[in-house]
């Protein structure tokens, strides 16, 4: 390119952009997963709070769900399976048998 004024365009070592290529993928999963792991734990601190509040709520109904029935499965009218471990359509009501 001797006199056309443009310069020779400069090649990049193959082994040079592929190794910063990995690095930068290194970064952006490192970076990532330390996002979610942050997030994690405060999902879990907020989750344990709420838990910790509704264990001090309903501390009086423990022994009253402990005497329940876990395998006891009926199904309504409108083919609804009612179970130990389903919430109460109401609110502030405890899960129960119908």
């Amino acid at each position: 390119m001797i006199g056309t004024g443009k310069k020779k365009p400069i090649s990049v070592c193959p082994i040079i952009k592929y190794r910063t290529n990995i690095y930068l993928t290194l970064w952006i999963s490192a970076t990532t997963l330390f996002n979610d792991i942050t997030q994690a734990k405060e999902l879990f601190i907020k989750k344990r709070e709420a838990f910790k509040g509704l264990t001090e709520l309903y501390r009086d109904r423990v022994t009253e769900w402990n005497r329940a029935d876990r395998k006891a499965r009926l199904v309504t009218i409108d083919k609804e399976v009612e179970c130990v471990y389903r919430q109460s359509q109401k609110k502030g009501n405890a899960p129960h048998i119908l």
